[in-house]
């Protein structure tokens, strides 16, 4: 009895240790949208995460990387700082093989939209004037808006703008799109912010739990998911900007990973390997000039990486929905145009 109550004492500490690390990610030393990321950011292989079920795969006719992580329950969502639901990330270079790249994405698209649904709004999130967050608007410009030809079912499209343009929250637009039009599920486009610069224009999230816009970056919007729409909201979205103080951060254990190396500097290796990823990031924080600590970095080639990108999703989605429409007389199907 003794032994027993010794495990159960160790996993709530081992619980309570992994919450308090959600609570300083939300306090701003995370700054990801990607679920992926929060996930590496627990030791182990994400499988020991209470209420967390992880899945890696490589689809080789793509070249993609697809990372499937679930959140069951309660407890992996607070644990992990996202909605109960299912996150796919597919990394790789898009554009090496584009046809298979399209269809993994459609076949994501499918496996996250309800069955029935073949009424679908699609909402570009973001600002069309800001280079690093007009992936949205872009991808909205190709996807095949068909809702007026279908007989049943189709794509409806919306570029809502942000707040700054409007003087409206974003979501309170899409809902009012969403009580005229009825459609059976929404699917929302926007840019996310990525903790490691590799997976600026490499990566695609996908999910079923909708989108808080804004979050990554700490500018936090009204949230558009199932309860604030009524119907079920799939988010697909591509990190396109980085903060510099994660860049510094990421600098800070690149150095420690350099003197590791030397067995010379082994000690100061070890000294720095003590202090975790928060206090670090505090720490940088605390000694970056103001300006720089809200600054975000995007790369150089940026206009051309979304609207590369912005017309990939748009096919993808194109691909996933049009065989789920019916066609009045004289209209076909186009599921290749983007």
């Amino acid at each position: 009895m003794t032994q027993d109550k010794k495990e159960v004492d160790f996993e709530v500490e081992k619980i309570e240790s992994e919450e308090e690390k959600v609570t300083r990610s939300e306090q701003g030393w995370m700054h990801t949208d990607l679920a992926v990321e929060l996930r590496e950011s627990f030791s182990g292989d994400g499988g020991e995460i209470p209420g967390v079920a992880v899945e890696e795969m490589t689809l080789s006719e793509a070249e993609l990387k697809l990372t499937r992580v679930e959140i069951l329950d309660e407890r992996g969502a607070q644990i992990m700082g996202k909605p109960i639901g299912t996150y796919l990330t597919l990394e790789g270079d898009f554009g090496n093989y584009e046809e298979a790249c399209i269809e993994e994405l459609a076949r994501a698209i499918g496996e996250l939209l309800p069955e029935e649904a073949v009424h679908i709004l699609t909402v570009g999130l973001g600002n069309a004037e800001l280079t690093a967050d007009s992936l949205g608007p872009i991808a909205i410009s190709h996807v095949w808006i068909n809702g007026h030809l279908a007989e049943v079912g189709g794509l409806c499209g919306l570029a809502p703008g942000v707040m700054s343009q409007t003087g409206m929250e974003t979501a309170t637009i899409i809902k009012g799109v969403v009580e005229e039009e009825h459609p059976q599920a929404v699917i929302v486009i926007d840019a996310l912010a990525a903790r490691d610069v590799s997976r600026l224009g490499r990566t695609i999230q996908l999910t079923d739990t909708g989108i808080h816009p804004g979050s990554g970056v700490g500018n936090h919007r009204a949230g558009i998911d199932k309860d604030t729409m009524g119907v079920p909201v799939i988010a697909i979205g591509v990190p396109t900007v980085i903060s510099a103080s994660v860049i510094a951060e990421n600098t800070f254990r690149a150095v420690q990973e350099g003197l590791s190396a030397q067995t010379e500097l082994a000690e100061a290796a070890h000294m720095l390997s003590s202090i975790s990823p928060e206090q670090k990031y505090k720490l940088l924080q605390e000694k970056l000039d103001v300006h720089l600590r809200s600054l975000l970095v995007t790369p150089k080639d940026i206009d051309e990486t979304v609207i590369r990108l912005g017309k990939f999703v748009a096919a993808g989605i194109n691909l996933a929905v049009n065989d789920r429409i019916t066609w009045e007389e004289g209209h076909i199907s186009d599921k290749s145009r983007i």
